[in-house]
């Protein structure tokens, strides 16, 4: 295979780069992210951290046994930490970080509880007690808490074992449990009790865990267990206790998220911290009377939580597989952010699970007993919505707990709502529910709102009562009922927009525009709301008054609105902002419509009136493709609104995401001047380091230093000042990678990363920053093919690929970086899985489709899939042919396109692309790189052409290539990594022999194939003699087989005996030395002289029927369908009467057998 002068590059090319995309979801200072730790085939979980903060230890199953690895987080290179022959699992290290306990399956296959030393872990010793070991945890440095059972059936018990010269076992808690902890002062025990779901099946088997947690007390013996029940919907399990026993960490399974029916361990898990000041009396109490704190949202399931002295570990769940994260101690949500910030936060997020942690993380510093009424509501109803009837049931019992007049009875009519949508959904579900009907009726008529205690009462009891008669077909009624409620400035906020809610589902419903005009301007109107309110429902009011009308007709009828509306009001804006957004309707909207918008947006001196204008432009601007629209809203919305607000924030994001969208049309375009201009401003403004990496790739191109590049790519954005001058520092030495060789590559490979590991704590969760860091890594894989940077780059790649979320272009590119890493390093399987799944999305440009092109088709090939790989290569071709700009990759192409071509088969199609690809390299330098080329594709032209059947051709290569292995300067250039050069240049000759072989038998040049074939032999057995390797063995046999063949056709069967002769001698041999009971060549051997003795003239040199019903009754007791067919040849010639053949001759054989070694 033709190799490049100099390296070919693209994958770091591609990578380094192109990284940008359009899509902007760079994280900035919003709610925080987790951290993943591992990565890997299969899963990773378990995990904990070391004393030093420093080391994972964690289970995988990566190697289908569960076993325990050890990573350090700095250098990210893991390991495995033993080899303990079984399945190993439950790592925890002690409190002193010297010994780690584990539960090991190697002697019990029920689970032993074993210890070892750290850091090394050679030293193990384990209890020899028969019970089965399910889970351990340390109650100090000497001794440990085990939870086992001693039988199958038998109930489960809690053990204090003493880890002294000789351990000794003694009781600790008689109970059924799971999951416990210590406190650190060793006073208090928490639990999760279980019962027998059977009493006669063991805890084992039939179990179900409480609902709740138990505490004891572990210094007065005989304590009662405490309940200690959590004020949170759901299941709680698996409690820890932190590092300094002020709280513990526990996972909540809220809701019934595999929809099994029941909420367990399966579902997805919430982690929470729970104060649990274990130097108190009534620390029990204090815990089950608190609200816990919420650290993570329903977009991560994540279990086991593992609290570290700076940082908690966990097991989450992500693409359905499993890996260990970290977050901080306090959580996604920052414990400093206040009630301003929060509510701040939440006007910036979209998704439901960030609302649902933000709505939960403000109900715990809200006091007033109001707001948190109407807080417990809001939560309730965004669980309601998605059908989560537990969690939503919790909150609206919880909001009886709060005691305020004024929202007396809220709760009631909304846990009507609750069980009402709950029916319906076992209804959809096609479950019988029992006389649903009277269920309604009785649901119905506990709703009194004559006598609600609280108006805001009857106002939600009219709008349940609503929706339980449109529920029943009754619309009538459920009009009725909806405007029979009166909404007042009084009615709160969360009971206002459940009645607009149930409005806009029955108006739709009915087809009554009016009707819903109304209700959005009677809400806009309502002093209840906030002024961002009020717009909002005067914007949803007009849009009810143009959706599904004919522009015309929608502007013709906002403008009679208009003409009655308040001057000034928040409905005359919405009006007159419905009119500019429906003159939107084409991709390129005329001049004059731009121009009146942006006009617009500055008469608007409030920045609310601003906000709104900006999003119901750039939804619709958006919608239509309408770029020059989002542009200009977005240059003048991020010039108005303040640094570091939340306006400021969402005017940057905005701004970010519009800029890089016309940055890259533009370079798409060529234009490449104006596209860097954009990145520039776009980096400049924001910080952002993915404009960054094109500003400089642009520059770079244009033949900018690096040092000049250093100082222009900069940010005025002051938290990222820093970060981004590190950042661009460790981009512009990666790009000088490709260059340099020996210690000047590895001295830049250590300063780039130098670079980035001086502002990691901020540029660890940039996804740039990830990628950058694997490509640095990748780098220095190709340069020095050490596994252990193979194995970082990988372990970046993935973390950056975790962290993509909705950026397409990200997502190819990673995906593609990881498929031409492990391509490169030979996981061609694993290597596909990301390559096919990079072909999913367009390529940007070409060079980067060529790079993965050619990785997959090699991938294919390595695989067994070589048509595939073939016509993978082809279309790496045609995107050379078709971009000017990578003409210095044709050669190389066209050569991996014959290969492939000619491993597929496709010899004609490989022929032609060797004989395009063979003036080329003839036309280039002759140096040693030149010298090799030449050889290599002469060669391989050869082979194309004989197999399609044009021997002379072959001949014609051949004779080349046999006169240049004989120069000392093509000589020098066949060198191969763990192979001498004497080694190579004999591979060589053994592929040229065999070529001319084939060729001259084609040819019926008899004589000559004879001579190649001989000296194929004897190269064959030379390098056996150096290497004593039994595919040599196998390859004389062949040989030999092939000299019997060769003889028969050149009429000399004698010489064909012997031949045989020696080949069986040889394929005896190979027998002898693999021990196998059968091998093909001692078959073939045999099968071919079964023929020659078949026709009674030749004698052989061994008792040839003696030797088949030998090999027949061995096929038959292999019983393998594979040999069938060599059965039924046997049993045809024995059946012939081969017993009747020549007898044995003596003569001397050609060649002699290998010595068995």
């Amino acid at each position: 295979m033709l190799t490049s002068g100099g390296r070919w590059c693209v994958a770091l090319a591609v990578l380094i780069a192109g990284a940008a995309a359009a899509q902007d979801d760079e994280s900035g200072a919003g709610l925080r992210t987790l951290s993943r730790l591992t990565v890997g085939v299969g899963d990773q979980f378990l995990g904990q951290l070391g004393p030093d903060g420093n080391t994972l230890l964690f289970v995988s199953n990566r190697d289908i046994a569960t076993e325990i690895y050890v990573q350090d987080l700095e250098q990210g290179r893991e390991r495995r930490l033993f080899d303990e022959g079984a399945d190993v699992t439950w790592p925890r290290i002690s409190p002193d970080g010297r010994h780690l306990l584990y539960i090991s399956f190697r002697d019990q296959a029920s689970g032993q509880l074993c210890v070892r030393d750290l850091p090394d872990a050679e030293e193990r010793r384990c209890l020899d007690e028969e019970t089965s070991a399910l889970q351990a945890e340390w109650i100090d440095a000497s001794h440990i808490a085990l939870v086992s059972r001693a039988t199958i059936q038998g109930d489960l018990r809690l053990s204090r074992v003493t880890l002294e010269r000789e351990w000794t076992v003694s009781p600790l808690l008689e109970r059924n449990l799971t999951s416990p902890t210590i406190s650190p002062d060793g006073r208090w025990l928490v639990y999760v009790p279980i019962e027998r779901s059977v009493r006669q099946v063991g805890s084992g088997f039939a179990a179900r865990a409480a609902s709740h947690l138990e505490a004891v007390r572990l210094d007065r013996p005989g304590a009662a267990p405490i309940p200690l029940a959590l004020d949170l919907p759901g299941q709680t399990g698996q409690p820890v206790f932190a590092r300094d026993g002020q709280s513990l960490y526990v996972v909540q399974f809220f809701t019934d998220s595999n929809a099994d029916g029941v909420i367990d361990a399966s579902d997805s898990g919430l982690l929470f911290r729970v104060p649990f000041p274990s130097e108190r009396e009534d620390a029990p109490e204090r815990a089950a009377a608190s609200s816990p704190d919420q650290l993570t949202g329903e977009g991560w399931s994540c279990q086991y939580p593992s609290p570290a002295a700076a940082a908690l570990v966990a097991t989450c769940s992500r693409d359905h597989s499993l890996d260990v994260y970290q977050l901080p101690l306090d959580g996604l949500v920052p414990s400093e952010w206040d009630v301003p910030r929060i509510k701040e936060e939440l006007g910036m997020v979209g998704k439901r699970a960030d609302q649902l942690l933000l709505y939960r993380q403000r109900l715990l510093r809200e006091a007033r007993p109001k707001p948190r009424r109407l807080l417990m509501m809001r939560l309730s109803q965004l669980h309601l919505a998605f059908e989560d009837f537990d969690a939503a049931d919790f909150y609206a019992r919880h909001m009886t707990s709060v005691e305020d007049p004024a929202t007396r009875g809220l709760s009631e009519p909304l846990r009507i709502l609750i069980d009402h949508r709950r029916a319906m959904k076992e209804r959809d579900r096609g479950r019988m529910v029992d006389e649903l009907s009277e269920a309604e009726r009785q649901r119905m008529a506990a709703l009194d709102p004559e006598h609600a205690p609280s108006p805001p009462s009857a106002v939600f009891q009219h709008v349940v009562r609503s929706e339980l008669a449109q529920a029943a077909g009754d619309f009538t009624r459920a009009r009725q009922e909806l405007e029979a409620a009166q909404v007042t400035d009084t009615t709160p906020r969360a009971v206002l927009e459940a009645w607009f809610d149930r409005a806009d589902t029955l108006y739709r419903a009915l087809d009554d525009r009016e009707a819903l005009l109304e209700a959005g301007h009677r809400l806009s109107t309502n002093k209840v709301f906030h002024d961002d309110d009020q717009l909002d429902f005067a914007r949803a009011a007009v849009r009810a008054l143009y959706r599904g009308r004919p522009y015309a007709e929608a502007d013709a009828a906002m403008a009679r609105a208009l003409e009655a509306a308040p001057a000034g009001s928040a409905y005359a804006f919405a009006l007159e902002l419905g009119r500019h957004v429906n003159a939107l309707h084409e991709e390129r909207p005329p001049r004059p419509v731009r121009d009146a918008l942006i006009a617009f947006y500055h008469q608007q001196k409030d920045p609310l009136r601003r906000r709104a204008l900006v999003q119901d432009a750039v939804e619709r601007a958006v919608g239509l493709g309408a770029d020059g629209v989002l542009e200009a809203l977005a240059t003048a919305y991020v010039e108005d609104a303040p640094a570091g607000t939340e306006e400021g924030r969402r005017a940057e994001r905005l701004f970010r995401r519009a800029m890089l969208g016309r940055a890259y049309r533009r370079l798409g375009r060529q234009r490449e001047d104006e596209a860097r201009a954009d990145f520039d401003l776009v980096t400049r403004r924001t910080g952002s380091m993915e404009s960054a990496v094109e500003s400089m790739s642009l520059r770079l191109r244009a033949g900018v230093s690096p040092e000049v590049v250093e100082q222009e790519v900069t940010t005025t954005a002051a938290k990222l000042r820093v970060p981004l001058a590190h950042f661009v520092k460790a981009y512009l030495l990666a790009r000088q990678l490709p260059g340099l060789e020996g210690s000047a590559h590895a001295q830049t490979v250590a300063a780039a990363v130098k670079e980035l590991r001086a502002a990691w704590p901020e540029l660890k969760n940039q996804r740039a920053a990830r990628a950058l860091y694997g490509a640095i890594q990748h780098e220095d894989f190709l340069r020095g093919h050490d596994p252990a940077a193979a194995e970082r780059a990988n372990r970046h790649y993935l973390v950056a690929l975790d962290l993509v979320r909705n950026n397409i272009r990200y997502k190819a590119m990673i995906l593609g970086a990881l498929g031409l890493l492990h391509t490169q390093v030979g996981n061609f399987h694993i290597a596909l899985g990301y390559l096919d799944q990079r072909d999913a999305y367009p390529y940007v440009d070409n060079e980067s489709g060529v790079a993965v092109a050619l990785a997959r088709a090699r991938a294919l090939l390595h695989v067994g899939r070589e048509a595939e790989s073939a016509k993978a290569a082809d279309q790496a071709l045609a995107l050379v042919e078709a971009s000017p700009k990578l003409a210095p990759f044709a050669t190389l192409t066209l050569d991996r396109a014959a290969l492939y071509n000619l491993a597929a088969g496709r010899f004609e199609r490989a022929l032609e692309l060797y004989a395009r690809e063979l003036p080329a390299v003839e036309a280039g330098p002759r140096d040693a790189e030149g010298l090799r080329n030449r050889l290599v594709v002469r060669l391989s032209r050869g082979a194309a052409a004989l197999g399609a059947g044009q021997p002379q051709r072959t001949l014609e290569d051949l004779a080349q290539v046999e006169r240049d292995l004989a120069l000392p300067a093509v000589q020098a250039t066949l060198t191969q990594a763990r192979a001498t050069p004497r080694q190579v240049q004999r591979a060589y000759r053994i592929i040229a022999a065999g070529l001319r072989a084939n060729a001259e038998t084609r040819l019926v040049h008899l004589d000559a194939a004879a001579r190649a074939l001989e000296q194929r032999r004897a190269l064959f057995l030379e390098q056996f003699e150096e290497t004593d390797r039994d595919e040599d063995v196998r390859a004389v046999t062949l040989a030999e087989l092939r000299l019997a063949e060769n003889a028969v056709d050149r009429q000399d069967p004698a010489r064909a005996a012997r031949w045989l002769g020696t080949a069986l001698e040889h394929a005896d041999a190979l027998r002898e030395r693999t021990h196998a009971p059968v091998d093909s060549n001692q078959l073939d051997v045999l099968w071919f002289a079964a023929q020659l003795h078949a026709e009674g003239n030749t004698r052989l040199p061994f008792d040839v029927p003696q030797r088949m019903g030998q090999a027949r009754r061995t096929l038959i007791e292999q019983r393998d369908p594979v040999w069938r067919a060599y059965r039924a040849w046997f049993d045809i010639y024995l059946a012939l009467g081969a017993t009747e053949g020549p007898a044995v001759t003596a003569d001397k054989n050609p060649g002699q057998a290998p010595a068995t070694r």
